[in-house]
């Protein structure tokens, strides 16, 4: 979300849980983590190809667009990329209902290796899957990610926001705000900065708290939280954070 001079610090929809890394990043640094993208124009040479895959073949989400992705890299993401730049008017995952939204991409022609996720309104995969292992390379033929209108494609967010929620510790409800965690075997810590003038109303939704975590308090006013364990796995509670102010919420026995 685009700061301003009101508010340095800008806020993600899914809450602090990135690190960036350059192409000189090490293979078992790589491996540490759930979900890779490429972003801006990399070189994906044989050398980035070989971490990324040995990141997969270990469970790893990479997730990759056209502009990185090139007609040479046809083994590497199961697609032949047709190297002219075309316009779609709509978008459809897993055949649903067809999405409004203008962008460019490539046409490409899947091998039998790969699957398509989502689809142009004329046929043609937007979304490729390639399975690698354990885990799995997700191609996305809009260049760069880019939107017609938008800093961001609607169908890349889509996309995001599946790959990163099935992994993502904690959700929250409300108006954007920025958030993390901290944890150890004796506190589950959510960390809740309102960087806005007004109050902050909203649900945390923590993932796999430990069951052993009974108590939950707000840290800094010691104030006691009343939360609901769901059947789906997380824990929920309803947070109030004034404007400007610090708010950590936290589990324990």
């Amino acid at each position: 979300i685009e700061t301003s001079n009101h508010r340095p610090m800008g806020n993600s929809r899914w809450g602090d849980i990135f690190d960036i890394f350059t192409t000189e990043v090490d293979k078992s640094t790589l491996d540490a983590y759930k979900v890779i993208i490429l972003f801006d124009q990399i070189k994906l040479d044989g050398s980035m190809m070989q971490k990324l895959q040995h990141a997969m073949e270990n469970g790893a989400t990479v997730i990759c667009a056209a502009g990185v992705l090139t007609p040479e890299h046809t083994n590497f993401i199961g697609a032949e990329i047709e190297p002219v730049l075309r316009v779609g008017e709509a978008w459809s995952v897993n055949n649903n209902k067809m999405v409004n939204e203008p962008f460019r991409y490539f046409r490409s022609r899947l091998t039998k290796n790969a699957k398509s996720l989502a689809t142009t309104s004329s046929g043609h995969p937007l979304i490729i899957e390639k399975k690698y292992g354990k885990g799995k390379l997700i191609s996305f033929m809009v260049p760069w990610f880019e939107g017609a209108t938008l800093d961001i494609s609607n169908a890349a967010l889509q996309l995001f926001d599946k790959v990163i929620s099935d992994i993502q510790p904690v959700k929250i409800e409300g108006l954007p705000v920025e958030f993390l965690i901290t944890k150890s075997d004796q506190f589950f810590n959510v960390v809740i900065s309102n960087n806005s003038d007004q109050v902050w109303n909203g649900k945390i939704m923590a993932r796999s708290v430990p069951s052993q975590f009974s108590k939950c308090k707000e840290l800094i006013t010691s104030k006691k939280l009343n939360f609901i364990r769901k059947k789906d796995g997380f824990s929920e509670v309803e947070v109030i954070v004034p404007p400007f102010e610090i708010s950590v919420i936290s589990w324990s026995k």
